[in-house]
């Protein structure tokens, strides 16, 4: 896990210094080592430099950045070592002619090693870096479709004056780009672009955020003119006549497959242990994030059932909310009683402690936030840096987009089958949400039509709604569930799980998002996903046999949830009123804070969201 920046200048000269500030704010991304290479005028002479956190072994082998004279192409890396944490891993790595800067990890990089190797390739490291490299080399960007990982890549070829960008197929690492004054920009993280060019706020997408909680749909970030390279996508730079280009290497799959439950938890199982022994390959430690849902409980509890923790077991971390009536700890509990060889952190955060973090924790995720679930997250990463040596993360992020955990999917899976007409179904599942929702199995079927019409109308809707799922599924759920992929909850999550693990330099890994078992669950029948009311049926079969039953059984979805509501009526009571009354967003009327004042507990979610955007819009 890394951070990664890039000036292509366009044969136009780069101040190194003020590209070295900047490159020096995703210092936390990589804090063991840090590499450089610039380029003549024509890019190529690619000549290594190095930087003040470049490691001793390396430090005197190359010129200081600060040193060195302008450039028109310059590459920056700061590593977080994780494989092989020799200085063979130091980049910029250059292999004949292609220097590349990734961020990522490749989690198959032995199989295709072994496979590189065969067609004649030596290595020099035991990285998955140098894997990364001799890859695109061989099969250029048909690499993509073979790598199973998160990654952010850029790789300058000298030869044909071009860069080549690419992102894992689910956007788990970030990318981000800005062209201007005929220069290409890149980088890990939006804060770089802030110290070298002129950003101005994104009204549409401010908009899309205050009215729909929307961060990270649209290619467009809040921040104007930087862009960030779509999951799946792979780009290429020609400076030489300002060309470029983004091009989709990966799509969802849409030809569903017939399995019986045996059949299905059996594969189920097979690809899911596969996804977690993948993720265990590191050279420093390893530990878990664990709540009281489904998805981290499986994990760690998949981990002890096979035997695979070590002596001296297992660390997990958890944010716990003891006076609290919707805290997880005694879900979580279950797991930890079952599994004595797991040793739990926990974290406790509070009201105070999240106004007193959120102007760095707005700064660290670089746009505002959803909810202050996210700070609780910071909270827990920033314990597991200061009282433990854990590097590695496992954690159930992406699950619910896969087996359809949330609530908003309950409509569309009654959709399906009315659009099936089959109308028994229908009804079955009908009476299991109105018991759920107290009400009666008429009022939910009505709902379900009305949601199936709008299934039709946003078929319809533009690209960006269609991103990585090609022409948007003619299942209301598999559509839905394509949506909380691509669109409208995963990729914002994502951002904070990537911003607020490398806050700590640490690694999160996710495998539920292993693309082997994406691609199973999109081809699944709607009655393994959602059956008689209960949500992710397959997932919670499967698991039955090594998850407590209380967290298996538990109906309810909370997700990653604090006492929000009740902070914002008192703790954050201050705050919100504060930042409402003088908000500067340009499109909202000055006159809210009466509103505010009569009622700040309607709509209370829109109000934290005036509000952190207006702390956020103070320091842009």
């Amino acid at each position: 896990m890394c951070g990664i920046t890039g000036i292509i200048g366009c044969w136009s000269d780069i101040d190194l210094s003020e590209y070295y500030v900047a490159h020096g704010c995703l210092h936390h991304r990589g804090p063991d080592d840090e590499g450089f290479v610039k380029f003549g005028e024509d890019g190529s002479g690619g000549v290594r430099l190095s930087g003040d956190n470049t490691c001793l072994e390396l430090k005197n082998t190359a010129p200081h950045i600060n040193t060195a004279t302008s450039s028109s192409c310059v590459l920056g890396h700061h590593r977080l070592s994780i494989i092989d944490i020799s200085s063979a891993g130091h980049q910029p790595m250059e292999h004949d002619g292609l220097w590349m800067v990734y961020n990522g990890e490749v989690y198959n990089y032995r199989e295709l090693r072994e496979e590189l190797e065969r067609e004649g390739y030596h290595f020099l490291s035991a990285t998955d870096s140098e894997v990364v490299l001799k890859a695109y080399h061989h099969w250029r960007t048909d690499a993509f479709g073979r790598f199973n990982g998160m990654w952010a890549i850029a790789i300058w070829d000298e030869r044909s004056g071009s860069l080549l960008l690419s992102r894992d197929r689910f956007g788990v690492k970030p990318l981000y780009y800005a062209l201007s004054d005929g220069k290409l920009y890149f980088a890990s993280e939006a804060k770089f672009f802030r110290i070298l060019l002129d950003v101005k706020p994104h009204e549409e997408r401010m908009q899309d955020y205050i009215s729909a909680c929307w961060l990270d749909h649209e290619a467009e970030t809040m921040l104007s003119p930087v862009m960030q390279l779509r999951p799946a996508h792979y780009a290429e730079f020609r400076p030489d006549d300002n060309f470029f280009r983004a091009t989709c290497y990966w799509f969802l799959p849409d030809d569903p497959v017939r399995l019986d439950d045996r059949d299905a938890a059996d594969q189920f199982n097979a690809l899911f242990d596969s996804a977690v022994d993948l993720r265990l390959r590191s050279d420093v430690p390893l530990g878990g994030l664990l709540s009281g849902g489904l998805d981290s409980s499986a994990i760690v509890s998949n981990l002890a059932h096979r035997g695979l923790i070590p002596g001296r077991g297992l660390a997990v971390f958890s944010a716990i909310f003891p006076d609290w009536k919707e805290s997880e700890h005694d879900l979580i509990n279950e797991t930890l009683i079952r599994y004595p060889s797991i040793r739990a952190h926990r974290v406790i955060p509070t009201g105070e402690r999240l106004l007193e973090d959120l102007p760095r924790l707005l700064h660290q995720v670089d746009f505002p936030i959803r909810s202050s679930a996210v700070h609780s997250q910071y909270m827990l990463y920033e314990h597991i840096r200061n009282t433990s040596d854990v590097v590695v993360l496992l954690n159930g992020q992406g699950a619910d987009e896969l087996f359809a955990g949330y609530q908003s999917h309950r409509l569309p899976r009654i959709g399906s089958s009315l659009q099936r007409f089959n109308f028994a179904d229908a009804l079955v599942e009908s009476r299991a949400l109105g018991k759920l929702r107290h009400s009666g199995t008429m009022a939910v079927l009505s709902a379900a039509a009305i949601d199936l019409v709008r299934h039709y109308r946003y078929r319809y809707l533009p690209h960006r709604f269609k991103l990585m799922a090609g022409e948007l599924s003619a299942n209301p759920l598999t559509a839905a569930l394509a949506f909380n992929l691509t669109y409208a909850s995963l990729p914002e999550y994502l951002r904070y799980e990537d911003r607020n693990s490398m806050s700590a330099s640490c690694e999160t890994r996710l495998p539920f998002l292993d693309y082997r078992l994406v691609e199973w669950a999109f081809r699944l029948e709607d009655n393994l996903k959602i059956r008689e009311g209960r949500t992710k049926y397959i997932q919670r079969s499967a698991a039955a046999a090594y998850v407590p039953q209380r967290i298996v059984e538990n109906p309810i979805k909370k997700g990653f949830v604090s006492p929000q509501a009740e902070w914002q009526q008192g703790v954050l009571k201050n705050w919100l009123r504060e930042r409402i009354a003088e908000h500067n967003i340009p499109f909202l009327p000055q006159n809210l804070v009466d509103r505010f004042d009569i009622d700040p507990q309607t709509e209370s979610q829109k109000w934290w969201r005036i509000a952190c955007l207006a702390e956020w819009l103070n320091a842009v």
